[in-house]
């Protein structure tokens, strides 16, 4: 199509082919509200059609959420339970080993338990550094 603009400096172009693009963008579940009136003129309960995926969307976010906050709470209790029943099995030993007047053998038990425990907590703390 061939129209009569002016560009920037307001000078005149004849005869030259352009086209305009209006590109409008939105972030987010929900369009801009003058968009949403328009949905809502073109698709019957178009509006409300439109908030309910945002509100449903925003609820499954809440829920993943929610779900991995538990899974990290009951991953920390079950490690913090495994330990301290290692430590008590260690410490069980120890106390057989050394009643019994074998201190070798306790002294073995009771460094080794305390080697273990003590590279799987600095493991540990390696790993969530590495994960944050």
């Amino acid at each position: 199509m061939q129209h009569n603009r002016s560009d920037k400096r307001g000078v005149q172009k004849r005869g030259e082919d352009y086209s305009i693009a209006h590109q409008k963008e939105f972030v987010g579940p929900l369009p801009a509200p003058e968009d949403l009136k328009l949905y809502n003129d073109l698709i019957p309960n178009g509006a409300d059609r439109f908030m309910i995926m945002a509100e449903k969307e925003q609820a499954y976010r809440h829920s993943i959420n929610k779900q991995s906050l538990k899974s990290e709470f009951i991953s920390k209790a079950l490690g913090q339970f495994t330990g301290i029943l290692a430590l008590l099995i260690i410490s069980y030993f120890f106390y057989i080993y050394l009643s019994k007047g074998v201190t070798d053998m306790a002294l073995k038990y009771i460094a080794l338990g305390i080697i273990s425990l003590v590279s799987l907590f600095v493991t540990g703390k390696l790993i969530q550094y590495k994960l944050k």
